[in-house]
């Protein structure tokens, strides 16, 4: 599969979904259409032993603090054939995730890449709410066999009128190393 092209008047997610864009919540469909920001409070915990160290460093790297709560601003973009989420965390920690579409749901996937670590991202729709599927992991471009590939469940969903997203990163062996998330507000829609 290749990269999914842009396509004028609709974001990249729109065009990937097709039709099945509509079975998002409202308020989902509007930040992936044209954009927008959303912020809030989060929080962050992190394993115990040797998975807890391993959280808190990654936690750190992701620009956020090692537990406890923060502040999240989230800005959506779409353009180009790619969607940008920058994430700013307590007001300085940032940290920039570029999807890229490829094929269309619902067996296309999204691709995630920061070198050396490419993710593939698959997408199911439950109660309007957007699931990430790990499908595979690549490391300098080859695939990690799953038994020693790290997992995460993220997932984006709406709760009371506000944006409810949680994000569950586990590793082999070491079991979850670093939980976050929660309740977002719409700052601003449209880009």
């Amino acid at each position: 599969m290749s990269p999914l092209p842009a396509a004028p008047g609709m974001s990249s997610a729109e065009r990937w979904f097709g039709d099945a864009f509509a079975h998002l919540h409202p308020l989902i469909q509007a930040l992936h259409r044209s954009g927008g920001e959303i912020g809030g409070t989060i929080s962050i915990e992190t394993g115990t032993g040797l998975a807890g160290l391993v959280g808190q460093r990654l936690a750190r790297r992701l620009g956020m603090p090692p537990r406890g709560t923060a502040s999240l601003h989230v800005h959506v973009i779409h353009g180009d054939g790619e969607m940008r989420w920058v994430r700013t965390v307590n007001g300085a920690g940032r940290f920039t995730s570029c999807f890229q579409p490829v094929g269309r749901f619902p067996d296309g996937y999204w691709r995630e890449a920061s070198w050396p670590v490419e993710l593939r991202l698959g997408v199911t729709i439950a109660n309007g709410g957007w699931r990430w599927q790990q499908r595979e992991i690549r490391v300098a471009g080859l695939r990690l066999p799953a038994w020693l590939a790290p997992r995460a469940v993220p997932f984006k969903e709406i709760r009371d009128g506000r944006y409810y997203f949680r994000v569950e990163i586990a590793l082999p062996w070491l079991g979850t190393v670093l939980t976050y998330g929660g309740l977002l507000d719409a700052v601003r829609t449209g880009a």
